[in-house]
């Protein structure tokens, strides 16, 4: 999610897919990808294993993902925030925000390809105001429905208030508000909060939301948590996390643990007080327990599209698995005051 200069903070929930058990054996799952999940006889959520995301999501331990290309000729301008769904039949899905907060669906069959649908997929008219963001995270439920998660912010300053809706659908292309708030953002928090990605982690036996509180201190990546999907609580472990990062995208590392791409936002300002810039750049975390954040390494490729003197930077990270062993990167670039999505690859 990228700050802006005098208007709100713009930023999002599934940052990545939510996801669900990693493949045991990465050969076995290239050759199959829609049947990588590792179900004991007694997990809780079986169907959750045996789906197409989860080799989608998951980077193994091994892979070494610092160093990036970006695809010049992959340009979306006037989106940004790229979440990514996929579905059963293993195609994707891609909710886009466009002018004035609008959501749009991408389609594709291979994550390469994708046809944008000309009209907004969902109306949120009735949970806006001017002083309203929505940003959307995606997770995954035993049924074989898919939620997404929307931000919702009403208010200004004191005033304000955060809280997560959702829209459910049994396909993917069809979406329906559901009625009464997921999560109350909690005051303490502060700022302008934002969910980016929600996944099930065996771990802690539930969904965790992973959302982003006060941008500009430490330790503002936050986390709920839910054992159904619907109803979320705050989360009682405390992290670590550096200050000014957001746009958490998450994703399984084959071992238990998960790796966490983040925006670091450097702000400059002017007699110490009037913001004059802001430059982000990507980093990833690695985390055993998915709450601290460990040995941060900063991405490289990404370097000619950020430039401070003309407010060009990067933002929000969306990283996808293919089924070849690729992995492709979708991100918002604000390229001298025109937003977008670009896309980068993972070199191997």
């Amino acid at each position: 999610m990228k700050p802006a200069i005098f208007s709100f903070l713009l930023f999002l929930g599934f940052g990545c897919a939510p996801q669900e058990n990693p493949a045991a054996d990465d050969t076995a799952a290239k050759e199959d990808p829609q049947e990588n999940g590792v179900c004991g006889e007694e997990d809780p959520n079986p169907f959750l294993c045996n789906a197409p995301w989860n080799f989608a999501f998951t980077l193994p331990e091994e892979l070494d993902v610092t160093d990036w290309e970006v695809d010049t000729d992959f340009w979306l301008p006037g989106y940004s925030v790229g979440h990514l769904l996929v579905l059963h039949d293993g195609t994707y899905r891609m909710t886009l925000t466009g002018n004035e907060q609008k959501k749009y669906l991408a389609r594709s069959t291979d994550g390469l390809e994708w046809t944008i649908d000309p009209k907004p997929f969902l109306d949120i008219s009735s949970y806006t105001s001017e002083a309203v963001q929505m940003d959307l995270a995606e997770l995954y439920l035993p049924d074989g429905r898919y939620r997404l998660m929307i931000i919702g912010m009403t208010g200004m300053g004191e005033e304000s208030a955060s809280f997560i809706l959702s829209a459910i659908s049994e396909d993917g292309d069809h979406w329906d508000l559901e009625e009464g708030i997921r999560y109350e953002i909690p005051k303490e928090d502060g700022g302008i909060s934002s969910v980016w990605s929600v996944m099930w982690s065996d771990l802690y036996q539930g969904y965790l939301a992973y959302y982003v509180a006060d941008f500009w201190r430490v330790n503002n990546i936050r986390t709920a948590f839910s054992e159904d999907g619907f109803t979320f609580v705050p989360f009682t472990g405390e992290g670590v996390t550096p200050e000014n990062r957001g746009d958490p995208c998450v994703t399984l590392d084959g071992k238990g643990g998960v790796r966490i791409f983040t925006v670091q936002f450097i702000l400059t300002k002017e007699d110490g007080s009037e913001q004059v810039g802001v430059e982000g750049h990507f980093t990833v975390f690695r985390s055993d327990d998915w709450i601290t954040l460990e040995d941060e390494t900063d991405l490289t490729g990404f370097e000619r599209f950020i430039d401070l003197d003309t407010y060009s930077d990067i933002f929000d990270p969306e990283v996808l698995r293919l089924p070849d062993g690729r992995v492709e990167m979708f991100f918002g670039n604000d390229a001298e005051g025109t937003m977008g999505l670009r896309r980068a690859f993972l070199k191997q």
